[in-house]
């Protein structure tokens, strides 16, 4: 044991440690590396992570291990001019000389220092943990605090709040006592109630509390402690009102010296400067996830000040940044800490201010993604509208509690590819409805609004009325077409023609769909969706040529836009066209490439509808029972996505499902069948497609050229060959023979394939071809 003047023991800990045990091994076999030990490690963390219990834990492992085991000091009720003398252990005042002679004494031994809550004494703390670890060679320092001490060498470990039932895979939620918010949560319960457990009854208000607690064990401890006298579900709707039920009952001891969530959050938001204040209180409009750029829009700060008054909170620990894909840094202020700002906050005219620039912020953010989504970067903006989901609805809420009904609905008729793409029917027609209903709209505006509810009301399929019409989506659709009339708005009848016969088509009515269908293409300016879905309406009525060279059509015009959803969904049109005509290896080729280029755009809505059409594909040729079990697999995955996103199956589609589940019983027999669903119920649906294998695109002449990647990309484009052959500066025949070469190698028919091939691959970076020169 180091000279110390008296011992100092971590506190005696009586509860399990949950959910830390591999970060546990891995900093432990770290700090006691024989060939390289990590001499000075900080466990930082926002307050209320558990750093004290992790650091406590931690040091009683590295200190078994070591010769001289070693001190644990709490510094959290030490002045400056004692910091040294506690630490050290010395009698004195802790002057210089003492402090001297106390690190001397130290030199040559092998122990472990740990340090908890030295914030407020860091200028004393810093020096003397520099003059002890270069003059002890052998000891290690283990800090625990919200910040780092900033010294030379030291190993920054940021301990993350618990895992939680929205950051675990799905298959992990059948198992709920396994996540460790949850596990904490139920341990803690125990604690003041015995008979406490998981419930069928409890368990969705225990994984969703476990989510509003952020995963931080001492808020978790506060409201575990109020199980003794109030049920889960009465506790979340509590919680809703705020953070002061976070506090110490007197019921059990807290481990932690904060006795309660408010008090926990004011000390960590104390010596804040001014701005760092007021963008923190500014930074609580946002309800997710927000970039660097969104910040600055409602903090009132420049470019500069932004970085630095940021990068100080996220050092503080009361904003969290996140690495996201490709390297994108994102911010996140936890729940708490928001529910903590806004509860002195909100109400102020600060506050107003910034909800007011938050909402004009992703209203133009919104005005920009609209063309986007239906362009080459569509990909990109899905993603990004999709982490920001609640801060826009937010921005429609806002406009919505102002009664300004018409800018409410411009926001969510802009989302309308975003809320279909992404499965979101019912926020997207419960947004568009409130706006309807507020009001405020002038008659282009409201016609596009009436459009959109009417689309979506079709997709989830409300209930017909007593003569089989779905009156709210027929009406609405025939109000919005009654508006573009009375203007004169050619190419909003066509967007009306065009839902009206994806309605009549979902209802199974396919001759009305196609008379409203063919209404829209005489008009000359039908865009890809009205192409694509005439091609369906016409494959069900068996006009299987005339379907193919509309679903040629709708792939060329999405080409040319560089839609690259529509290409993809025109392909698989043209998959199952294929299909009917008897050419099935070719369908079911083209039709999993389709599949997987949507999923790779992040389609949910009509992936459901392609996943079963690809189903009913293999069940026709399947020649065992693989075949028929990827079928199930395939349909079964498909309803889960539909229960997801609401969207109702097809008319014209539900019998060919129906006879493929009674083929694959009978065929598999009704347990086999069950077994398959249950291996897959936890699954992404998503995740069947990467069993189906890979599509087969043929490499036999080996990868395009340069030349011929950029006659592929201009031929997507939509451009001519003599055209082609003008913007590269070659022969229209060299273009031919080089389209020929194209087509061969990709395993193409058409010029149309071509483009569709081409589109989709910029969904998917990784499926770019290789540069030959």
């Amino acid at each position: 044991m180091p000279d110390f003047g008296a011992p100092a023991p971590p506190p005696t800990v009586l509860t399990p440690l949950v959910g830390r045990d591999a970060e546990l091994r891995a900093l432990r076999d770290r700090m006691l590396d024989t060939a390289a030990p990590l001499r000075l490690f900080t466990v930082t963390g926002t307050v209320g992570v558990g750093k004290s219990r992790f650091t406590m834990a931690l040091f009683q492992q590295v200190s078994d291990a070591l010769a001289d085991g070693g001190r644990f000091v709490d510094l959290a009720p030490a002045e400056p001019e004692t910091a040294a003398a506690r630490i050290l252990g010395t009698a004195g005042a802790g002057t210089q000389e003492e402090t001297g002679l106390a690190v001397s004494r130290l030199a040559g031994l092998e122990f472990v220092l740990a340090i908890d809550h030295y914030e407020h004494v860091v200028d004393v703390v810093a020096p003397l943990v520099s003059a002890l670890l270069s003059r002890c060679p052998k000891v290690r320092v283990l800090m625990s605090g919200v910040e780092s001490l900033g010294l030379y060498g030291e190993n920054v470990f940021p301990l993350r709040p618990l895992p939680t039932p929205s950051d675990v895979p799905e298959s992990h939620l059948r198992t709920p006592e396994r996540i460790p918010a949850v596990e904490l949560f139920v341990q803690r319960a125990l604690s003041v109630r015995p008979q406490f457990s998981l419930t069928p009854e409890n368990v969705t208000a225990v994984l969703k509390l476990s989510d509003m607690l952020d995963g931080l064990p001492l808020a978790i401890e506060f409201a575990a402690k109020r199980t003794r006298l109030v049920s889960p579900p009465t506790l979340v709707e509590l919680l809703d009102q705020g953070i002061d039920l976070l506090h110490d009952s007197g019921t059990a001891q807290s481990f932690s010296r904060h006795r309660s969530m408010r008090e926990a959050l004011d000390w960590a938001c104390a010596g804040l400067t001014g701005k760092e204040g007021a963008l923190l209180s500014r930074l609580a409009v946002f309800e997710g996830e927000f970039t660097l750029a969104d910040a600055r829009a409602v903090s009132g700060l420049d470019q500069a000040e932004i970085h630095d008054v940021s990068e100080s909170l996220i050092d503080r620990n009361l904003l969290i940044a996140r690495e996201r894909s490709g390297g994108e840094l994102w911010l996140a202020m936890l729940r708490t800490t928001r529910d903590y700002v806004l509860g002195s906050y909100a109400g102020s005219a600060d506050h107003a201010r910034a909800r007011r620039d938050h909402a004009s912020y992703f209203r133009a953010l919104v005005r920009t993604a609209e063309p986007a989504l239906s362009g080459p970067d569509q990909a990109r903006w899905l993603r990004r509208l999709a982490r920001q989901d609640a801060e826009l609805r937010a921005a429609i809420r806002f406009h919505l509690d102002l009664a300004e009904g018409g800018t409410a609905a411009e926001i969510a008729v802009a989302l309308r590819r975003y809320w279909i793409a992404a499965g979101r029917l019912r926020e997207g027609l419960v947004s568009v409805e409130r706006a309807l209903v507020a009001g405020g709209q002038d008659g282009p505006g409201k016609a596009r609004a009436l459009l959109l509810a009417g689309e979506l009301s079709a997709l989830l399929g409300e209930e017909p009325d007593d003569d089989g019409v779905q009156r709210s989506a027929w009406i609405r659709l025939a109000a919005a077409r009654a508006i573009y009339r009375a203007a004169d708005d050619l190419l909003g009848e066509i967007e009306v023609l065009s839902r009206l016969g994806a309605l009549l088509h979902l209802r199974g009515d396919l001759a009305g769909a196609e008379r409203v269908l063919t209404e829209g293409r005489a008009t000359g300016a039908a865009g890809p969706e009205l192409l694509r879905e005439a091609a369906e309406v016409v494959r069900d009525l068996d006009d299987l040529q005339r379907a193919m060279s509309l679903a040629e059509d709708a792939a060329a015009a999405a080409a040319r836009a560089g839609d690259l959803r529509e290409s993809a969904l025109a392909e698989h049109v043209r998959s199952t066209v294929l299909w009917r005509l008897g050419e099935t290896d070719r369908a079911r080729r083209a039709g999993l490439d389709a599949l997987r280029s949507l999923h790779a755009l992040g389609e949910r809505t009509e992936l459901a509808c392609r996943m079963e059409w690809q189903a009913v594909m293999r069940a026709g040729a399947a020649s065992g029972n693989a075949g028929w079990e990827q079928s199930l697999r395939l349909v079964a995955a498909a309803e889960r996505m539909r229960d997801a996103t609401g969207m109702v199956r097809p008319a014209a589609r539900a019998a060919a499902v129906r006879a493929v589940l009674a083929e694959a019983e009978a065929r598999l027999g009704a347990e086999a069948c069950a077994k398959v669903r249950a291996r897959d119920e936890a699954r992404p649906p998503q995740a069947v497609l990467a069993d189906l294998g890979e599509p087969r695109v043929s490499r036999r002449s080996g990868p395009l050229t340069r030349r011929e990647q950029q006659v592929a990309a201009l031929v997507a484009q939509g451009l001519t060959n003599r055209e082609v052959g003008r913007r590269l500066g070659i022969a229209e025949w060299t273009v031919i023979n080089h389209l020929r070469k194209v087509m061969r190698k990709l395993d193409c028919s058409s010029r149309v394939q071509v483009a569709s091939y081409i589109t989709r691959q910029q969904a998917e970076p990784a499926g770019r071809f290789r540069d030959t020169g």
